[in-house]
């Protein structure tokens, strides 16, 4: 025991003469900065690539790692002076074999990756990557592009809350906050079974903003839409459906806030729908008593539907023209109805045409009336029939003439007579 002590202070003192040492590390403290080797039972310094008070670039080690120490004769301690080289070539070929994250480092090239597999690599062209898993994030000089790749890629404002959805895009696999810590990733039906390893993921792109009372300004969701609380929830989630009763591939709510105190007004908002069969839907907010208006300055407005096109308005419906015409046309017809008055007010005249029968109705009576002369005409004849008496009159005078000229004779109350079957005047004619 005495001779091997003693050949242990001759082995450290050779050590301090040589002013270097090898050693392993075998524990590593992080509170205080320092680790513990097998060369003595002291805690020695990490010596990071930079740390002063105000900046640094600090690097942990892990236990097992080969470092060189130097003796300090002031101190009495081993300070830490560098990592001992790996022997890489092993690990090169791991790489270049696809089982490895140790990869070949061309001149002026950097990589820094930690235990986990976060690996961040600037490259001696204009190209600069970091990945941890299946996230990367790179930028790429030459192609002038910026990518971030991952199942679910988010972008938070300052005002994101954790356990639940706002001030927040969202772009790729559905996920949903259950509480702060934890989150719900939704599959949908039918081929998705987790205790079986069945999955199959949906797809979205969200875009929710809120202001500084946590009141909701805009919320987009777009691809296959699924609510904050998706039910029911395992082992996969049904999703949104509209108004239509659809599951719905675009919805864009504008929600009601009262400016410029940002006063929410519960559950009332603009929303526009898209479902899955392309059917759209929008519904006004109640507070939107403008309505909705379409401004065209320039060009037309064109509205083509394959099947009926309806047009309802409460208190009424206007279609007019500042420059031209209105133009209404039906290839089956057009039937005007309202169970109130039917009125048409033609500045400049009226003109109506039909090939066809021309029937005017009116249970009450009606009256046709103008301050000029008005005239009937009919090709083949005029027939005018009344189950009662019908009365000619005029304030100067009354004429009926044929094609044989007036006559001036009383009209017979038989045109004709019944013997020679000839009429009994050649024109008849009435006057007052």
């Amino acid at each position: 025991m005495h001779t091997e002590k003693i050949r242990r202070q001759v082995q450290r003192t050779k050590q301090r003469m040589l002013g270097t040492t090898q050693a392993v590390i075998t524990t590593v403290n992080a509170d205080d900065d320092t680790v513990r080797t097998n060369a003595n039972a002291k805690d020695t310094n990490i010596s990071h690539p930079y740390a002063s008070k105000e900046a640094w670039i600090r690097s942990m080690p892990s236990s097992g790692t080969r470092v060189t120490l130097s003796h300090n004769a002031s101190t009495n301690k081993y300070d830490f002076v560098a990592y001992v080289p790996l022997t890489s070539a092993d690990e090169l070929e791991k790489y270049r074999n696809r089982k490895s994250l140790y990869r070949v480092l061309r001149e002026g090239e950097h990589e820094i990756k930690s235990k986990g597999g976060a690996v961040s690599f600037w490259g001696s062209r204009s190209y600069q990557s970091t990945r941890t898993g299946a996230v990367q994030t790179t930028h790429d000089g030459e192609r002038l592009e910026h990518v971030t790749r991952a199942p679910t890629v988010v972008v938070r404002g300052h005002r994101h809350k954790t356990d639940r959805i706002g001030n927040e895009m969202r772009f790729g696999v559905v996920k949903r906050p259950l509480t702060a810590v934890q989150e719900s990733i939704i599959l949908k039906a039918p081929m998705s079974m987790p205790d079986a390893g069945m999955f199959t993921y949906s797809y979205e792109y969200l875009m929710n903003l809120t202001n500084d009372l946590d009141n909701t300004l805009i919320d987009v969701r777009q691809g296959e839409v699924y609510d904050d609380l998706p039910q029911p929830g395992y082992p996969f989630s049904l999703p949104y459906l509209g108004k239509n009763n659809f599951p719905v591939r675009s919805r864009s709510r504008y929600h009601t806030i009262m400016e410029p105190m940002g006063i929410k007004v519960p559950e009332t908002y603009t929303e526009e729908e898209i479902d899955t069969f392309g059917n759209v839907t929008w519904t006004l907010s109640k507070l939107a008593v403008i309505g909705f208006v379409i401004k065209v300055p320039f060009g037309g407005y064109n509205v083509d539907a394959s099947l009926k096109a309806e047009i309802t308005g409460k208190l009424g419906v206007s279609v007019n023209s500042t420059v031209g015409n209105v133009s209404i046309s039906g290839l089956a017809g057009i039937v005007n109805s309202t169970p109130a008055k039917y009125s048409v007010d033609a500045k400049s005249g009226i003109d109506e045409k039909t090939n066809g029968k021309y029937s005017l109705n009116a249970s009450a009576g009606a009256l046709l009336e103008s301050p000029l002369k008005i005239e009937i005409k009919g090709g083949t004849g005029v027939n005018i029939h009344a189950d009662g008496p019908v009365e000619v009159s005029s304030s100067t005078s009354t004429t009926l003439s044929g094609a044989m000229g007036k006559t001036g004779r009383p009209i017979a109350t038989q045109s004709t007579c019944f013997v020679t079957n000839l009429p009994f005047s050649i024109d008849p004619t009435l006057k007052s």
